[in-house]
């Protein structure tokens, strides 16, 4: 499938969830919800010393930089994503994440795929 080569509309791209991030340059979150669409990357984090929030907001390199695909993480991969001025690395966390706040967040575009 091509992607294409104008950003017209946002569209979901990924939804991740449980899963890891590792800010390259920073830190790291344990328990987060990834939403890449085709423009940005939205992290949201749930922690003991923030609640829920967004930790990290910011445009892709490229716009449609991350291939749609629905399917989740497992333990053997990982996502390596590239913005204008920072990167991630986002791995699956450990459990199913059904009691974090994270999965009542709702998707903030329509599905690409």
């Amino acid at each position: 499938m091509g992607t294409p080569t104008s950003t017209g509309e946002e569209r979901l791209v990924r939804d991740l969830f449980p899963c890891e991030v590792y800010v390259v340059g920073g830190k790291v979150i344990r328990l987060a919800r990834v939403f890449v669409t085709t423009e940005r990357v939205i992290v949201w984090e749930d922690s003991k010393h923030h609640g829920l929030r967004i930790a990290e907001d910011f445009r892709l390199a490229e716009p449609w930089a991350v291939e749609p695909s629905r399917a989740m993480l497992t333990t053997k991969d990982r996502l390596e994503i590239a913005g204008l001025v920072r990167g991630l690395i986002v791995n699956k966390a450990h459990g199913c994440g059904c009691t974090s706040a994270l999965k009542g967040i709702p998707r903030p575009a329509e599905w690409a795929v």
